[in-house]
This record gives structure tokens, C-alpha cells and sequence, in this order.
């Protein structure tokens, strides 16, 4: 399954990914066409994201300029999952107008996707933590890569916050 999952993603097709905050319906970030898709079939929504999955810390400054100090200090020692979004965004498909959150991800059967595909994953949460994947009924999805033994379904916290050039903070779920 994992195999086929990268297969997929280096086709640039969407797959659904048990991450660490739950199931998420994910691409390449370069899949221009299948990000066109995906935003057209879940609108954006600044409590669940549109997010650009990262495998190490220092590859969030491809895409947010202007990130406060104090920014890598939280992203870095945070114990659970953070989503940020910064006020610029820069590199990203042109078809992502709305703010687009930034995650390390730091669970290692997705970060290993990352690293193999040598790129980063476009996702957004279907805010789903059962073991079955919700397979969205419009979109045609390519493979499912469900979780490992390793991942605990269960109801996991994290945390999506705004974070502007001065290093000011504004929870957006916490």
C-alpha cells in the first residue's frame, strides 16, 4: 500500500493519508491541476486549512516570508500537532489565493512519504479519526494509505494558529 501511495503522489493524483491529526486528503504540492480539484471540491475554511505538509523545520522559510523568531522556537518544541499560517506565503500553486497553513510533520509514516517523494504534500483534513477512510464521493482518489500499527486512532489534539511578521499570535484552534 505505501509503494502504491508514492506511486500516486509521483503521478500527481490524490491520495488519503492517516496523518497526525487524522485523515487527510493529500497531493504533491507541485499537482497544480489535482490542488485546482481538491479546492474546488472542499472550500476553504480557516479552522481546517488548506496546509503544505513539510518532512524537516527548516523547509517552512520555502514558503512563508517574513517569519518571527519566535516562530521557530514554538513550531520546533510544540508537543503535538501545529498548523500555522503566516501572513505571506510565497512559491505555492497559484491557484491557492487563501492562506495556507505550514505543518513539520513529525510522524514518521507520513514524513518518510515526504522525504521519498523529495517534495512537499498539499493536504487539507477531512477532520475524520475513524480507522475506515472517508472517501470523498466527488473526487476521485487515487490510493489510500491507511494507518499503521504505530498510529493510535484516536481523538487527537493540535493546534492551528495565525502568526504575523511581529511575532503576534492568534489561536485559531487550539
Amino acid at each position: 500500500m505505501y509503494k502504491e501511495t508514492l506511486t500516486v503522489l509521483r503521478n500527481n493524483k490524490p491520495v488519503l493519508i492517516y496523518t497526525d491529526i487524522g485523515w487527510e486528503l493529500a497531493c504533491s504540492i507541485h499537482a497544480t491541476e489535482t490542488i485546482a480539484s481538491v479546492v474546488q471540491y472542499i472550500p476553504y475554511n480557516e479552522s481546517n486549512p488548506y496546509t503544505v505538509l513539510v518532512a524537516e523545520i527548516g523547509l517552512i522559510s520555502n514558503y512563508a516570508s517574513g517569519i518571527p523568531e519566535v516562530a521557530w522556537d514554538i513550531i520546533e518544541y510544540t508537543q503535538k500537532p501545529l498548523t500555522v499560517i503566516f501572513d505571506s506565503n510565497q512559491q505555492l500553486p497559484e491557484v491557492l489565493q487563501e492562506q495556507v497553513g505550514l505543518r513539520w510533520i513529525k510522524e514518521a509514516t507520513t514524513q518518510k512519504l515526504i522525504y521519498q517523494l523529495g517534495k512537499p504534500l498539499f493536504s487539507v483534513s477531512l477532520q475524520k479519526l475513524t480507522k475506515e477512510p472517508p472517501v470523498p464521493s466527488d473526487l476521485e482518489v487515487a490510493a489510500i494509505l491507511p494507518p499503521s500499527s504505530a498510529q493510535v486512532i484516536k481523538h487527537l489534539s493540535y493546534t492551528i494558529l495565525k502568526m504575523g511578521k511581529s511575532g503576534e499570535v492568534n489561536f485559531v484552534k487550539r
